[in-house]
């Protein structure tokens, strides 16, 4: 238990400007309103945007869990396209050479 309330961990199977998709179960107690996510991103990001803070909600989508973006800024639509802007560079520049 934390402090500011009940947390949990996840990461991320397809992140988007609009939300992504967890990698594990969300605990229930969060599915019913709205909670804060941070996106953590160590290794691509450029030092400002290491972390983004978003207030999101929990969707089902087909049985999948959802974490959709609520409301957010500006500012932080900025952050976020830049880190999926640096992940997109780094898959279009990798190569698999099969010999």
């Amino acid at each position: 238990m934390h402090p500011l309330g009940p947390t949990f961990r996840t990461t991320a199977k397809d992140i988007s400007i609009s939300g992504s998709y967890a990698e594990r179960i969300v605990p229930q107690e969060f599915h019913d309103g709205i909670f804060n996510v941070i996106i953590s991103n160590n290794l691509l990001a450029r030092e400002q945007q290491k972390q983004i803070c978003l207030n999101c909600r929990v969707v089902s989508i087909d049985g999948s869990i959802y974490l959709q973006y609520v409301k957010p800024s500006s500012d932080q639509l900025g952050l976020l396209r830049g880190i999926l802007s640096d992940y997109r560079e780094v898959f279009e520049n990798a190569t698999i050479r099969c010999d």
